[in-house]
């Protein structure tokens, strides 16, 4: 497990396939210069070690995005979560939209790829609840999630692969985000 853990531990940037879109501006959220950051999502196999490895390496992928974004002038607060159930992590987002009187969210997920050529996929989303658009009558649920971004990045595990670093990948990711427009900029912090 040590081999693996330290095959894991850095990651490269290099060479990402990705593919991404926006949302029609017409549908989004009224601007509030606040975006809550989800880390901690992604497959997990039940085996502790091995996932606790991966919410790791997403943790510092995030939290590196989360200190670009700031560095950058945009408002985001932090919410790590390793529950594997969405619904949980879902209630846990939509709490602290209201706490911080957030407008959207931004999701860091990991995806394991298993086969001839193992790989990982990680995925940034950008979200945001429309609750004029409720389901039913009487549902629980607050609104409809709208999709304003996603890109996601692949990477084979190779050797540049094991070469790279889970920081160097967030700060890419959070100018990814920031050069899409998605994001209200503050100077508030």
């Amino acid at each position: 497990m040590l081999a693996i853990r330290s095959l894991f531990a850095s990651m490269l940037t290099l060479g990402a396939a990705t593919q991404s879109f926006a949302v029609d501006p017409a549908s989004a959220v009224k601007p509030l210069p606040c975006t809550v950051v989800l880390g901690g999502g992604g497959t997990s196999i039940g085996d502790s070690k091995f996932d606790g490895m991966w919410h790791e390496i997403n943790r510092r992928m995030t939290d590196a995005l989360i200190a670009e974004l700031r560095k950058q002038k945009f408002k985001a607060e932090l919410v790590f979560s390793t529950s594997p159930d969405a619904q949980e992590r879902f209630t846990e987002v939509v709490l602290n939209m209201k706490l911080y009187d957030c407008a959207k969210v931004l999701q860091v997920t990991h995806i394991l790829n298993r086969g001839d050529q193992p790989s990982v996929d990680f995925e940034i989303v950008v979200f945001h609840v429309d609750e004029s658009k409720k389901p039913k009558k009487g549902d629980p649920h607050m609104g409809t999630v709208v999709g304003e971004y996603t890109k996601k990045y692949h990477y084979e595990f190779d050797e540049n692969f094991m070469k790279g670093s889970p920081s160097e990948m967030g700060v890419g990711y959070a100018r990814d985000v920031i050069e899409s427009g998605v994001l209200v900029r503050t100077a508030e912090q």
